[in-house]
């Protein structure tokens, strides 16, 4: 089986849907030997930016001298950047190796896309030798294929409005499905929530006995926006813990990317031996990780941003990146699935955002542009509508002036067309392999 044989079979899963459950997935991993259960993992969820907590884990992991696994989704370009080994992909021969091997149980527990890909990358964690791993939840947590792994410490980044249909109709159904996650006596750590995800979270962590710790037990100051990633403090609050003070540079930019920095760095240090992570470590995984996608700075005349932000949430945390960095006349192209919150998004990019191109992303699920078009002149952000990604990329810099800035985002389907027409390649190492490790 050819690499792309491989890839047509999994991707011929995703006609079964988003299939909630945990009982085919675990039927799954024991007919494997449990590979979830050959590796320590810190298990991330959240509405927005568990894929970058996970990437910054791993990047520390790994310069803690561990040998490090990465497991996010869904992928911008192509399926391998899904799972990563010290950074780099699996390889098109190993996927072309792996997938024979896993398509009994496949075929036998009825797996969806989604829970194949896990059982897939498991396996490979463990024939590599993996000892610790950073996953990201794939939706909600409580019935996510993720959840069997044995987590050393848990995430939750965030709750907001997102997956209304699967996950409920308010932030505290959505965390009561994010809580899903947490185990007895494995560490909780919890970014900065709406008050009634907040109590959910809290009330089910005490519910097992899980320790909880949150993103208000550190300070952070001394946040310096740079063109890439920003310049910060991070240390505890006594008497809540005991933290060292911790200057660094992240090279992924945004005051939300500082924050998922936070609750890294705090998860990090309440690992257990052999897995805790020292302050070099952390100083210098941070320091090193490229994250693709993620208000990521393409140089040209003009210039192009690509970020997948795809809910209100991350469309404000675009903005504030925006303003913080003070950029000129901003230029936008946007094309968004369906069944998402569409004016809550636009909304919360007008006043940063000038000019708009409008778009479908490559995507059965795409919402047509000249609807999206609609309901941005409705929030007042009227455009032009074009006909696809790469026409409205070149419109977009066609029309750029002086000093002008090109945003692209929407959808990660959209992020990726893109990346592809830039020469970017989310595919290589998200981070220099020969940085020196310490332990």
């Amino acid at each position: 089986m050819t690499y792309e044989d491989s890839c047509a079979t999994l991707f011929s899963l995703e006609r079964r849907g988003v299939r909630l459950g945990l009982d085919r997935i675990v039927g799954a991993f024991a007919e494997h030997g449990d590979p979830q259960e050959s590796f320590g993992s810190i298990l991330v969820g959240g509405t927005n930016g568990k894929g970058s907590a996970c990437a910054m884990a791993a990047s520390c992991l790994d310069a803690a001298g561990l040998r490090t696994g990465l497991f996010t989704s869904p992928h911008l370009v192509d399926f391998r950047e899904r799972m990563r080994i010290g950074g780099e992909a699996i390889a098109e021969s190993e996927v072309a190796d792996l997938v024979p091997r896993i398509r009994g149980s496949i075929e036998r527990w009825k797996l969806s896309f989604f829970e194949a890909t896990t059982l897939l990358a498991f396996v490979w964690f463990r024939e590599r030798g993996v000892e610790a791993a950073a996953v990201e939840v794939g939706l909600g947590g409580r019935l996510d294929a993720t959840r069997p792994v044995r987590a050393l410490a848990t995430i939750v980044t965030g709750v907001d409005l997102d997956h209304l249909r699967i996950l409920g109709p308010n932030r505290a159904a959505i965390a009561g499905e994010k809580a899903g996650i947490f185990r007895r006596g494995v560490p909780v750590v919890l970014g900065n929530l709406e008050r009634s995800a907040g109590r959910v979270l809290r009330d089910r962590a005490r519910e097992v006995d899980a320790p909880i710790f949150e993103r208000r037990m550190l300070r952070v100051d001394a946040v310096e926006p740079l063109q890439e990633g920003s310049r910060l403090r991070i240390a505890s609050r006594p008497p809540d813990l005991t933290l060292p003070s911790l200057s660094l540079r992240i090279r992924l930019s945004g005051i939300h990317q500082v924050a998922n920095a936070a609750l890294v760095v705090l998860a990090l240090r309440l690992l257990p031996e052999p897995f805790c992570v020292g302050m070099e470590a952390i100083r210098s995984g941070l320091g090193r990780l490229r994250w693709p996608g993620r208000f990521e700075r393409i140089e040209g005349r003009p210039p192009v941003l690509l970020d997948v932000a795809h809910n209100p949430h991350g469309a404000r945390a675009l903005a504030r990146a925006i303003r913080e960095r003070g950029l000129g006349p901003v230029r936008l192209v946007v094309g968004m699935v369906g069944e998402k919150d569409h004016r809550g998004f636009l909304s919360a990019l007008r006043g940063v955002v000038g000019p708009v191109h409008y778009c479908a992303p490559p995507t059965d699920r795409a919402l047509p542009a000249p609807e999206l078009a609609e309901i941005g002149a409705t929030v007042g952000l009227p455009g032009t509508v074009c006909p696809d990604p790469a026409d409205a990329l070149e419109r977009a810099r066609a029309g750029a002036g002086a000093g002008e800035t090109i945003l692209a985002t929407g959808s990660i389907f959209l992020i990726g067309a893109l990346q592809e027409r830039l020469g970017s390649s989310p595919v290589a190492s998200l981070w220099e392999p020969d940085v020196e490790r310490t332990v």
